[in-house]
């Protein structure tokens, strides 16, 4: 596709998010005889595989698709040829394609007939990349892809890479290399967003390997949903399958030479393994390389340490639902005691040693939650709060939902997205809240302290004349490394970031600073981006990392000024 009538990153991404598999999923019609499981390495792919064929219409589980896989290379390289020596074999682009495509017809007309099966659930994660050559060749299937955080995809791969090392087999993944790791998954999904053919894009849907652990019977309805496969005989809790055929067997027919293999169940499965494995910069490195993953699959950098969720419910398998989301979300969660309030569970918390995030609340003992909040804030408690609420009760509680300081609400049923919203409003009013109250108390003639975080001597010095006249302490950072030794160090109250240094550059740099804020809790610092690059991919590319603003290289005295002002208003 031509790159001028691509729609602007920002909006590819956001199409893409609109992409992850939810509750209100049109079923295909008609129904996709193949169904192709993709993803990069160590996202979940064959665990998904295995949910669709628990299905008694659908094949066996084969772990790799790797026939397709050559046909289609041989499609493309054959299409290479035919346009450079052109008629030599096909008279057109269409009739190569129309060529292969009745080969794959052939092949998985033969692979229903042996397996006896009336839907092909093939997974092949190499082919992730060529989905589109796939789509357009197979028109009666449809796409199904695995994402996952990437810190715990690296994790993961960390811990494949140490295993073939024991076993003594080489592997790219025995290199403790943030940056080789985090580009090898990234490599899987580029073209979701770089080529981007809206027309095909009705047969793809992404599942987040974290909705799929922890919310797994949804998930199976969903997918069943989508994909038309009856999915009533899936269970989470059983071991899945993973087929194989043995390195010994290759001479044995074909069904005596397939051996099953076993992993844990879906219900077992671990979210959020890399905060025991990675140091906060590797994670906050692969998250910079992954930002368009990050961006596009809401993969936010939370960090357990930044706080506790009380969960204030009677009902006690709700209490256990809410816990394993609030892992997901990155929080420690602390359930009411017996005959406990909520205001009580708090100051028992706090008494702890431990800060708490957020209250999540139901009707308790008889009262309700709203009630329960505004006793809360009656106390003078403005812990950030989520009212969950039956849909009848909506239309008559907000009124008095939104008159409650750093409130929010979220609908039961509760879905995973609804309460990562609802926690992100909350905890947003009650930050903006305090900021403002903060504002009211400072005085306008302070000395500011400043970060400069710039390689470039000469473009520090420049910055630094054009602050002379304004009451500002520069202290100056030459790369990444430095500037979060220095904010872990002492105050600042703002930052300038280039974002293009040696050693660890600007968006890395924010991102740990950001990691580092949440684990100690710190208030949220600004920081500038400063770029020599001004389109808008840019732009989004910095706040993305975790920037509050982004100027443009060669930067004006007004300009920089202007921010500054209305940073420290």
């Amino acid at each position: 596709m031509n790159d001028a009538a691509l729609p602007p990153l920002a909006e590819r991404l956001q199409a893409l998010r609109q992409l992850l598999l939810g509750d209100d999923e049109t079923p295909l019609d008609p129904p996709p005889s193949v169904i192709f499981v993709g993803g990069a390495a160590r996202t979940g792919t064959t665990l998904l595989q295995n949910v669709l064929c628990s299905s008694s219409v659908a094949i066996p589980v084969i772990a790799e698709a790797a026939p397709v896989r050559f046909l289609l290379e041989s499609h493309r390289l054959t299409g290479n040829h035919t346009r450079v020596h052109t008629g030599a074999y096909f008279a057109s682009q269409d009739s190569l394609d129309d060529y292969y495509r009745g080969v794959l017809d052939s092949l998985f007309a033969h692979l229903r007939e042996l397996h006896a099966c009336r839907v092909l659930v093939l997974k092949e994660p190499e082919l992730t990349k060529h989905f589109f050559e796939l789509m357009r060749l197979v028109p009666q299937a449809c796409f199904v892809v695995a994402v996952r955080d990437p810190r715990d995809v690296v994790t993961s791969m960390l811990d494949w890479g140490e295993r073939c090392r024991r076993e003594g087999r080489s592997h790219l993944f025995q290199q403790r290399d943030m940056a080789a790791l985090a580009e090898f998954y990234l490599a899987f999904y580029w073209r979701f967003w770089t080529d981007f053919p809206r027309e095909l894009l009705a047969r793809l849907r992404f599942v987040r390997y974290e909705d799929l652990v922890h919310d797994p019977l949804g998930m199976g309805r969903r997918l069943q949903r989508y994909t038309g496969v009856p999915l009533a005989d899936y269970d989470p809790t059983r071991e899945w399958r993973h087929v194989k055929l043995g390195l010994d067997q290759r001479t044995s027919p074909i069904r005596d030479a397939l051996t099953e293999h076993y992993g844990k169940p879906v219900t077992e499965a671990k979210v959020g393994a890399w905060r025991e494995a990675l140091s906060e910069t590797e994670a906050a490195e692969v998250m910079q390389i992954c930002r368009p993953i990050r961006v596009a699959f809401n993969y936010r950098p939370y960090n357990a340490g930044h706080g506790v969720i009380l969960l204030a419910f009677d009902h006690a398998p709700t209490v256990e639902l809410l816990e394993r989301r609030c892992a997901v979300c990155g929080y420690a969660s602390e359930r009411l005691a017996v005959h406990e309030s909520p205001a009580a569970a708090l100051a028992r918390v706090r008494a702890a040693g431990r800060s708490p995030a957020a209250v999540i609340i139901d009707a308790v003992r008889g009262q309700s939650g709203v009630e329960q909040i505004e006793s809360l804030r009656a106390l003078g408690d403005l812990t950030p709060a989520v009212v969950c609420m039956p849909p009848s009760w909506v239309a008559r509680a907000m009124d008095r939902v939104e008159r409650i300081a750093a409130c929010a609400h979220v609908v039961k049923p509760i879905k995973m997205r609804a309460l990562e919203a609802a926690l992100q409003a909350a905890r947003g009013a009650a930050t903006a809240s305090s900021t403002a109250g903060s504002v009211a108390h400072a005085t306008s003639t302070r000395t500011r302290r400043i970060l400069l975080v710039e390689d470039n001597a000469d473009n520090r010095l420049l910055i630094k004349a054009y602050l002379k006249q304004r009451p500002y302490d520069i202290v100056e950072a030459e790369n990444g490394v430095q500037a979060v030794a220095y904010i872990q160090a002492q105050e600042f109250d703002l930052v300038l970031m280039d974002v293009q240094m040696p050693v660890m550059d600007g968006y890395a740099a924010t991102a740990a600073i950001r990691a580092w804020e949440s684990s100690a809790e710190r208030a949220r610092l600004p920081i500038i981006a400063l770029t020599a690059n001004a389109i808008k991919e840019d732009y989004l590319a910095s706040l993305a990392a975790g920037c509050d603003d982004h100027l443009t290289k060669p930067i004006k005295k007004q300009t920089l000024l202007a921010a500054l002002d209305a940073r420290f208003a």
